[in-house]
């Protein structure tokens, strides 16, 4: 059931809670991280101000990485954030010397929505993504940093495709079982 534009919605409450786990040994890392959202009370409303929905739902995420330097560099966490090290002999793109600091990883993450969310109408889209990601970064020094990475994402109607002109301003329609992206950046600390 498609919802109409006018419609609004209000959430009564929303309580969160999580773990963390995070082992550093030498140049290997490894990081697993669990949340619960809970909202309570999600009521929708017609352009009438009618409550034509009301429901409760939560969002149970777990993601877990692994990552290795292959050039022997070890992360930091500091307040509950990862710092990434610099290379131990930069790499000079001018020269073409040293190594800079290869990191080779690999992560899992698994989302899950209410159903009922989907099945009401309040959301639309996958009830459960899993993503798997492998990757390859490449630090040159302390202020660039290359990140090459695969994306395989895994669930049930996700949908996809992008806002344009060529469908009226709406974003994507299509329904799929997985999607693949690769994705390359730079990265630049100022």
């Amino acid at each position: 059931e498609k919802k109409d534009p006018a419609q609004h919605g209000e959430i009564d409450s929303r309580g969160r809670w999580g773990a963390e786990l995070h082992y550093i040994g030498g140049p290997f890392s490894l990081s697993s991280e669990y949340l619960v959202c809970r909202y309570d009370d999600i009521e929708v409303f017609d352009n009438n101000n009618v409550k034509i929905i009301s429901d409760d739902g939560s969002i149970r995420s777990w993601s877990t990485w692994v990552s290795y330097f292959l050039t022997g560099e070890q992360k930091e966490v500091s307040n509950f954030a990862w710092r990434q090290p610099n290379p131990k002999t930069d790499f000079d793109p001018v020269h073409l010397s040293g190594t800079g600091a290869w990191e080779v990883l690999a992560r899992y993450t698994s989302t899950k929505t209410s159903e009922s969310l989907f099945r009401k109408g309040i959301l639309e889209g996958a009830d459960r993504v899993d993503e798997y990601t492998l990757g390859l970064s490449w630090t040159w020094n302390p202020l660039i940093r290359w990140q090459l990475n695969y994306v395989h994402l895994s669930g049930r109607g996700i949908q996809t495709g992008w806002e344009d002109e060529n469908n009226g301003g709406q974003p994507g329609k299509n329904r799929v079982d997985h999607e693949d992206m690769v994705g390359l950046r730079m990265i630049f600390k100022f």
